[in-house]
């Protein structure tokens, strides 16, 4: 499904609960194999697996924003790459950061009672 889409969406990201995520990007050249065990890189497909990190035990969770959080982080990430909105023009490891601060916002996000959590709240390490 996801590589059936990614001429139209050349980035793609699939939350995975308290696992982390799924990213599969359509490069603009082919990348050799990547030495990650957690990326598979095949032509100018690049498939990586972002292990999520766990709450606090006894952390209350909601999870409304969650998903917006990160999205709102991997883009702003993506900005300040200095190589605008595309996660194709970004390295391996530089996207690897991006969606890690992705995952770190929803992390948060889901540590608050409200929609919104607090910018440097728990949870909220840059």
């Amino acid at each position: 499904m996801l590589t059936s889409l990614s001429p139209f969406f050349r980035t793609q990201l699939v939350k995975l609960g308290p696992l982390g995520c799924l990213s599969l990007r359509l490069l603009p050249a082919p990348l050799p194999p990547s030495s990650s065990p957690t990326t598979l890189n095949h032509g100018r497909l690049s498939l990586s697996f972002h292990p999520g990190t766990a709450l606090p035990e006894g952390a209350e969770v909601n999870t409304t924003g969650a998903g917006d959080s990160l999205v709102g982080a991997v883009l702003a990430g993506l900005v300040q790459t200095g190589k605008g909105r595309s996660a194709s023009a970004v390295g391996t490891d530089e996207w690897a950061r991006v969606v890690d601060r992705g995952q770190r916002a929803a992390r948060a996000s889901l540590a608050v009672s409200s929609a919104v959590g607090k910018v440097g709240g728990a949870g909220w390490e840059l």
